[in-house]
């Protein structure tokens, strides 16, 4: 228990040293912190623009009413790819960056998990106000339907930036240079453009498989349509979606990501899987 304690106490400390440079750093780049606060409303009046409705609009006759369901289903899918784009961007590059200076402090006994915990704070905190930036803004000039919806979005695209973080943390912690990260972000994307059951239905067995193993925004999109008039949902012609279920999923993919991120640090410790101080000490 005493070891334990040490330890714990070691990685608490570990943790407050490197999240507060990190956060120096950040607030420090002013310039780059007022671009990642002001992507998330430029591109939801960028989208209150192209997909925006008559508020307050009664809903008469079919062809309004379809092209509500198309709305409502495009504002979904957009929200999904926003999200998922902003939390891969703003980690792709959080330690690739800075790789010299974490194998430096990784020889002197630096654990991963504080330093993964310090990248993973201020970024959470930091997708937690572009979700809202983005839904309020939609909210405020596109017709959202129902009104109340807002809170589900917030609740559900919380998860999901967080998820997406963690992805391009995992990302940035596989390569070598900020120029491969951003190649492996495209590469990463395209599949959740392809497979989220949005503007491509998916039919057969094997692609809906692929989706709910591997698709962050499958599960996103799928909560997100929960949330709307079932008059819409069936219009739409989709499957019974369960919004805890999607939200659930969306929860599990952030952890399911968070793994790799920690085992692709661990492989840059050396072809032993550890840092030179440990493998002197194993040795002794």
């Amino acid at each position: 228990e005493g070891m334990e304690a040490v330890r714990s106490a070691k990685l608490k400390r570990e943790f407050r040293v490197v999240k507060g440079r990190y956060v120096k750093v950040i607030v420090g780049e002013r310039g780059n912190m007022l671009l990642a606060l002001c992507l998330a409303p430029i591109i939801a009046l960028l989208v209150s623009f192209v997909l925006s409705g008559h508020r307050g609009e009664v809903t008469i006759g079919t062809e309004t009413f379809r092209k509500v369901v198309t709305q409502q289903g495009q504002m979904a899918f957009v929200m999904t790819l926003v999200m998922i784009f902003l939390g891969i961007f703003g980690a792709i590059r959080e330690i690739v960056k800075e790789l010299p200076v974490y194998r430096h402090e990784r020889f002197i006994n630096l654990e991963i998990l504080p330093y993964l915990a310090s990248k993973a704070l201020p970024l959470a905190i930091l997708g937690f106000v572009q979700v809202l930036e983005l839904l309020i803004v939609l909210h405020l000039f596109t017709d959202m339907r129902p009104p109340l919806v807002f809170w589900g979005q917030l609740f559900l695209l919380v998860p999901v930036i967080v998820a997406a973080m963690l992805l391009g943390l995992a990302i940035s912690a596989a390569v070598d240079t900020a120029d491969k990260a951003v190649m492996l972000m495209i590469l990463v994307i395209i599949p959740q453009l392809l497979f989220a059951n949005a503007f491509i239905r998916l039919e057969g067995f094997f692609g809906k498989l692929i989706a709910k193993v591997f698709i962050l925004a499958y599960w996103a999109y799928d909560g997100l349509t929960a949330l709307l008039p079932d008059s819409i949902v069936q219009a739409q012609r989709r499957d019974p979606n369960f919004f805890l279920l999607d939200w659930f999923m969306v929860v599990l993919f952030a952890a399911a990501y968070a793994g790799p991120a920690y085992f692709f640090m661990r492989r840059k410790d050396g072809p032993y899987g550890l840092s030179p101080i440990h493998i002197i000490r194993c040795r002794r």
